[in-house]
């Protein structure tokens, strides 16, 4: 069955000033192709985000003890951005808007993408992305659509390129947040779900955007920390409250990103591996506890200084971050446990 993408439900904010209104309207005048950028010629490196063959934020790790290996590396990993797109002048974002790139990679790519590069070379495409008003707007809805699918159309030939030029059979981790996990669901359910690819599929790490339990045909939710094949999926709301629209994550599957099992047990302090923050220069582990509730993620607020920037309960923009350590050393782990299965003739 398809997933459920209600295009006007609220979703969570990405950043503490999108609660400002101008950053969720959506513009005046409708969506047109006239209007719309043209779409990134993936055999150019400066439509990629991060790429194996050029120097970018994916290469960076907040600590020296973290490596990017990048180069040596036996999997790669397909990585859909979350929104980075705001205002309310365009429905679409210009991929070779040089302030909008700049916004993407010093944020998601540094702090999100980079958490896998300690596993696979990773290729982060730049899209055509749907403005983040476009979530919230109730009034033009085929505008919306058009948008939305506009955004997918790129993702999907992106992937398609790497497919044909990049992969040559390699493993592939798929990791997205928010706008581009809404994406990525779509992405497995074209390319992976019951298809020939699957066999390829070491994990999909895709938090920040409900999964419904009957999303894929095929595809199962990660049960444990060495699961190959499987997806993971959370959204964090802070422990014992609730989201404001909580039937948005109605039968949503939840993998606790620090015991990587789908029970409601909630983890303990010292299983957490390491939250990294803004800063992007520390590591903070044992600082969290998780716990899968009622289709999201309860976290207890890292008693940390700087997580003030998670204001209220809805830890949507922290995703990642305030497991950053935790994902990193567990699509280590998938990767070689994968391989390990691959090289023994799975």
């Amino acid at each position: 069955m398809k997933a459920k993408f209600p295009f006007f439900a609220v979703l969570p904010c990405l950043l503490i000033a999108l609660s400002a209104c101008s950053f969720t309207k959506s513009p005046q005048k409708s969506w047109t192709e006239e209007n719309c950028p043209l779409q990134p010629d993936y055999s150019r490196l400066d439509s990629w985000a991060a790429h194996p063959d050029k120097a970018d934020f994916a290469d960076k790790t907040p600590v020296r003890r973290y490596q990017d290996a990048q180069k040596d590396a036996e999997v790669d990993v397909f990585f859909l951005h979350p929104t980075t797109l705001f205002g309310h002048t365009q429905w679409n974002g210009d991929p070779t808007d040089a302030k909008l790139n700049r916004r993407t990679e010093k944020t998601t790519i540094k702090h999100q993408a980079s958490i896998f590069n300690g596993v696979g070379r990773i290729y982060a495409p730049r899209y055509r992305q749907m403005l983040l008003g476009g979530f919230f707007d109730k009034h033009d809805l085929a505008s919306n659509r058009r948008a939305y699918h506009t955004a997918y159309t790129d993702l999907k030939a992106s992937f398609e390129y790497y497919l044909e030029h990049l992969n040559q059979g390699r493993p592939i981790i798929i990791a997205s947040h928010s706008q581009g996990s809404a994406h990525a669901i779509h992405l497995l359910q074209d390319f992976f779900d019951d298809k020939p690819l699957q066999s390829q599929l070491v994990a999909a790490y895709i938090p920040g955007w409900p999964v419904p339990a009957d999303t894929f045909k095929v595809l199962q939710p990660c049960t444990s920390a060495s699961q190959t094949g499987c997806y993971a999926s959370w959204c964090s709301f802070e422990a014992g409250t609730s989201p404001k629209s909580p039937a948005w994550y109605d039968d949503a599957v939840v993998t606790n990103p620090v015991t990587w099992r789908m029970d409601t047990v909630r983890s303990a302090f010292a299983d957490h591996l390491g939250t990294v923050l803004a800063s992007y220069d520390t590591i903070f582990s044992k600082v969290v506890q998780a716990q899968a509730h009622d289709g999201y993620l309860w976290v207890t607020r890292p008693d940390v200084k700087g997580t003030g920037v998670i204001r209220g309960n809805n830890y949507h923009i922290a995703d990642f971050n305030i497991f950053w350590a935790d994902v990193r050393e567990n699509a280590m782990q998938r990767a070689q446990q994968f391989l390990r299965e691959e090289h023994a003739g799975r």
